[in-house]
């Protein structure tokens, strides 16, 4: 299993859902499955996928992260007994998880991409650093269009988890192309693909210089449905201008939640281990996050009176 670490902030359509749960200064745990021998078999899912209950989970599914890890089987494999291992694995998974009040929410997969490579068949294009987080959900589109691929894909997923799990959200964590290419659309969250998920879930790593460009891509996910930033980090920019980017999405009513990436180190553990310049950037960050949750509660709650 990869574990990362986010905390959470104000998301009000989790509230919502959850009822009396407050989620603002909870942590959220991102638990990722995938690629690793013990958790997919071509048949069956493993028992690893087992109950798991500390609030609050974002239960991100089928990362193959580590590239030298993902079984030959499953990068051998053509697009429907892929889809096929992937759909079990999301009803073992829910099949577990169904009745815990640890669970926030499902995520697919993380940034899933629609792009062909039928000589190569490489699954998982463009590594950062040595992971991949980027996976191809085909290699052919055989005369299909994008929406196509991922309206299937996502309703034959959510399928699987509602044979089990009729209550907790699904959503799937997209790369937000607006970024790269100010005319993109969405393609998760077009009227064609995002009738089945709950709400809308994006990863933004603003560059310095580029918050207003970071709002405007931002915008473009506004479709109907809650908007929750689910990945963020100042990776480009620095710890204040990402404050401008929260405060922007804040204030123009972009975004429902925030939750800020991090490596799984408390503050502490910061403090003790700050070795190098990025040390000092996560717990500038985890120090700027926490003290981060009063401002955005009490923006939420001055909205709503």
């Amino acid at each position: 299993m990869d574990h990362r670490r986010r905390r959470l902030r104000g998301n009000e359509s989790a509230r919502r859902e959850y009822g009396t749960h407050s989620l603002a200064g909870l942590e959220v745990h991102e638990v990722g499955a995938g690629g690793e021998p013990g958790i997919l078999r071509p048949t069956r899912a493993s028992s690893q996928a087992r109950r798991v209950d500390r609030p609050l989970l974002d239960i991100t599914g089928l990362g193959c992260y580590d590239k030298p890890d993902v079984p030959k089987w499953y990068n051998d494999l053509d697009e429907a007994p892929r889809w096929e291992v992937q759909a079990r694995f999301w009803e073992a998974v829910a099949g577990v998880c169904s009745h815990s009040p640890a669970v926030f929410c499902y995520d697919l997969m993380n940034e899933p991409v629609l792009t062909e490579d039928k000589k190569m068949r490489d699954w998982t294009p463009g590594a950062f650093g040595d992971r991949y987080f980027v996976q191809r959900l085909t290699l052919d589109f055989a005369g299909r269009t994008q929406q196509e691929i991922a309206k299937a894909w996502v309703e034959k997923l959510v399928a699987a988890i509602r044979k089990h799990d009729s209550r907790h959200l699904i959503t799937v964590g997209a790369i937000p192309w607006a970024m790269v290419w100010p005319n993109a659309k969405p393609l998760f969250y077009s009227k064609e693909v995002s009738a089945n998920l709950d709400f809308v879930s994006v990863h933004f790593y603003p560059k310095s210089g580029e918050v207003d460009k970071a709002l405007t891509a931002l915008a473009v996910y506004q479709i109907g449905k809650p908007v929750v930033i689910e990945e963020m980090f100042p990776l480009s920019c620095s710890v204040e201008e990402l404050d401008q980017f929260i405060e922007g999405s804040c204030a123009r009513n972009l975004a429902s939640g925030w939750i800020g990436f991090y490596w799984g180190k408390t503050i502490a553990e910061c403090k003790a281990e700050k070795e190098s310049m990025a040390d000092a950037i996560v717990l500038r960050w985890r120090e700027y996050f926490d003290q981060k949750t009063p401002d955005i509660l009490a923006q939420k709650q001055s909205r709503k009176d």
